[in-house]
């Protein structure tokens, strides 16, 4: 295996010898000399640094990947506590609406009672008036049968 340091040195100097362009600035080397350094470094380079540049890559795909399964998931929650929220509204609004049936049931219920207990007042006055006119109709016929027939008791 051949030394990485050796080989950056062979490119520096494959530089350092390349000739001025006329026009411009920079040098002018021999690309394919370069590229086969580079190709020897590359191959020189452990494996484990090869392998923690795909774990590097790989890394950050997998990253990407968990990260759109997050949002995801935190897209379907938000639904979710969305939905349950709506559906709190709605019970909310149902348990309003009952207790104003409820309450609307309860005033009619008061009406109807006070109408009844009217009924039975008017009833029973109506009632007491009439026995009251039957009684004094009684003691008015028992008083003449009483003056016809005179007084019958021997006391």
């Amino acid at each position: 295996m051949e030394d990485i340091e050796d080989l950056l040195v062979m490119i520096e100097n494959e530089v350092a010898q390349g000739k001025k362009p006329v026009f411009g600035v920079g040098k002018i080397v021999n690309d394919s000399i370069i590229f086969e350094l580079v190709e020897r470094i590359r191959n020189c380079m452990p494996d484990v640094l090869r392998e923690a540049k795909y774990i590097v890559q790989n890394s950050a795909r997998i990253q990407k990947e968990e990260s759109e399964k997050a949002q995801q998931v935190y897209e379907r929650a938000k639904l979710k506590a969305d939905q349950i929220l709506s559906e709190h509204e709605i019970v909310k609004i149902a348990q309003k609406e009952a207790e104003i049936i409820k309450a609307e049931a309860n005033e009619f219920k008061s009406k109807i009672i006070q109408e009844i207990f009217k009924d039975i007042d008017f009833m029973l006055s109506s009632t007491s008036k009439t026995l009251e006119e039957s009684l004094a109709i009684i003691k008015k016929a028992q008083k003449n049968n009483l003056d016809k027939f005179g007084n019958t008791d021997t006391n």
